[in-house]
């Protein structure tokens, strides 16, 4: 049941969402990283592939084992003004159903998926950046390759190196360098445009995980402010496993 489920989850639930703001604030660069990103990529301005996220990537722990482990005991525990619940049949119907409500989401495990989902996202946002980095400077490459090559082939620089007998080879390893960055400055905007598009179709899967993550955290605390309601601020106690035992015995009677 979810009495014990629920205490202290108060406070995990925000070392969770601290958690996942942590690892979502990492994907903002300041000048230098980015400048450090292009250096490296430089050389090479293939980027590393990301890979989606999928469930064997996911933590071993379910949602509802995430929930069993939140029952350590909490001596800081709040005291909330929350009106006392008299338990009764329709009481425990509620609960069964608000239960059932929370075991659907957890079986998705949706807030490992949230968390694993806004990591992916992120990845992809920095990926854009860096490749938005790396064309930037490609293109700036492709323009001198370009303006190489139209200057060697003005009639004074043509004649003179054809006197020197220099014309076939300097032109044609001008020409090969100005199609070399057209070709690495054509790649990366391919690889770009996919990259982006990966990223907007990641965002979205996340915004679903985000609506599914808030949903189960609200009946979360729905939940914690039934049992406080039917046990008082300190539920996990004897009394409230004595209560338990009658609450499961309405759960198999009526589920």
């Amino acid at each position: 049941m979810g009495s014990g489920a629920s205490k202290g989850r108060t406070k995990e639930n925000q070392r969770w969402a601290d958690n996942t703001s942590t690892k979502t604030s990492t994907g903002d660069k300041s000048d230098d990283e980015k400048k450090s990103i292009f250096s490296k990529n430089k050389k090479s301005p293939k980027i590393s592939p990301i890979t989606s996220p999928n469930d064997d990537e996911l933590s071993s722990k379910s949602d509802a084992e995430d929930r069993k482990s939140r029952r350590s005991n909490d001596s800081d525990k709040k005291s909330v003004n929350i009106e006392r619940i008299e338990l009764t049949e329709g009481v425990v119907q509620d609960y069964i159903n608000l239960e059932k409500a929370i075991n659907k989401l957890e079986r998705k495990n949706v807030l490992k998926k949230y968390e694993s989902q806004t990591i992916y996202a992120d990845n992809l946002k920095n990926t854009v950046e860096q490749l938005e980095a790396v064309l930037k400077e490609l293109k700036k490459q492709t323009e001198r390759e370009k303006s190489d090559l139209k200057n060697i082939e003005q009639p004074s620089v043509k004649d003179f190196l054809k006197q020197q007998g220099e014309w076939d080879s300097r032109f044609e390893k001008e020409k090969t360098e100005y199609e070399d960055a057209l070709n690495k400055q054509d790649a990366v905007e391919k690889e770009l445009e996919l990259s982006r598009v990966k990223y907007e179709t990641a965002q979205k899967i996340m915004e679903i995980y985000k609506q599914q993550t808030d949903n189960l955290l609200a009946l979360y605390d729905k939940q914690d402010k039934m049992l406080i309601g039917i046990f008082g601020t300190d539920y996990a106690s004897e009394k409230e496993n004595i209560l338990e035992g009658e609450v499961r015995k309405f759960f198999f009677q009526f589920a």
